[in-house]
């Protein structure tokens, strides 16, 4: 151990120190601070002094903020703004709703909603009617033709239906007029009374058929069945009353012989004329021709 040591004697020493650590460098100097930039010049941008209150509020600080909040209405509205109604606050406010329905769709005047017309109103007499009514309350143009496109359907299956049902009961009265109970074999005959008196009467076809859908079939022709089976017709005069003068109270001779000549050949007043069962029709004949000679031959006595 001696030897070692004598001959290396730095072998068992301790070693150096470390040398001691250099200081942290020191940060880098910030640089000087800048001005901050200079406000918008929202007044040399053409806004004006009533609206520079709007823009301190909103805290726009150029116009690029201006334009992401137009964007952030839109995304909140979904439309533009020029779309979007604002609603009265009262129900009174006339000016105000009046705004609301002209956005809506509503004509300035009633004439303008243009309403279809059913064929039967060729003066456009129903939008006369309910064009102010719509108007009044704020209707647009499309909703008042969607309502009268409506009414004009239901009233097509209302007339349908009544047509419907009075074809029903039309024929329904007529076959029992032609039953053995009621008219039986002289429908035709009696049929024929009814349409000349409603000719004497100046009734045309339409106005037979109004009756008829009025009074119902039954009762039109029992009607004027009574009426034709009383007095003798031929054209437009009656024979009611005599004397030989034409018009409503008579006929002229002429037209007595004629009606004479026609009830000759009718078999039906011929058969009523000559019957030995039915005592009072035969009355009835006989008395009609008895008025129609008179009348055919004025101043002569009966034949």
């Amino acid at each position: 151990m001696f030897f070692l040591t004598q001959r290396n004697p730095g072998l068992f020493r301790d070693p150096p120190a470390a040398p001691p650590a250099a200081p942290p460098a020191a940060p880098p100097a910030a640089p000087p601070a800048s001005d901050p930039p200079a406000a918008f010049d929202w007044k040399g941008a053409g806004v004006g002094e009533a609206d520079i209150p709007l823009v301190t509020d909103r805290g726009w600080k150029n116009p690029g903020d201006v334009l992401a909040s137009y964007r952030n209405l839109e995304k909140l509205t979904g439309v533009p703004p020029e779309q979007i109604v604002k609603l009265p606050k009262t129900a009174e406010d006339k000016e105000g709703w009046r705004a609301v329905h002209t956005k809506m769709g509503c004509p300035e005047t009633p004439d303008g909603y243009a309403l279809p017309r059913r064929a039967t109103d060729k003066d456009g007499n129903f939008e006369k009617l309910v064009g102010p009514w719509f108007h009044e309350q704020g209707l647009s143009k499309s909703a008042a033709h969607g309502i009268v496109n409506k009414w004009n359907e239901y009233l097509d299956g209302r007339i349908k239906a009544d047509d419907e049902a009075h074809e029903a009961a039309t024929k329904q009265e007529m076959a029992a007029l032609k039953g053995p109970d009621a008219w039986g074999d002289k429908f035709d005959a009696n049929s024929a009374i009814v349409d000349r008196a409603a000719e004497a009467f100046g009734m045309t076809a339409e106005h037979l058929a109004g009756l008829k859908k009025t009074m119902g079939y039954g009762a039109t022709m029992r009607l004027l069945f009574n009426i034709g089976s009383k007095v003798a017709v031929e054209g437009s005069e009656f024979i009611e009353g005599g004397g030989g003068k034409p018009g409503f109270g008579g006929m002229s001779p002429e037209s007595a012989r004629a009606e004479i000549a026609r009830l000759r050949v009718d078999k039906t007043f011929t058969g009523m004329f000559n019957s030995t069962t039915d005592l009072r029709g035969r009355q009835e004949a006989r008395e009609k021709m008895r008025k129609l000679e008179a009348m055919a031959y004025p101043g002569t006595s009966a034949l």
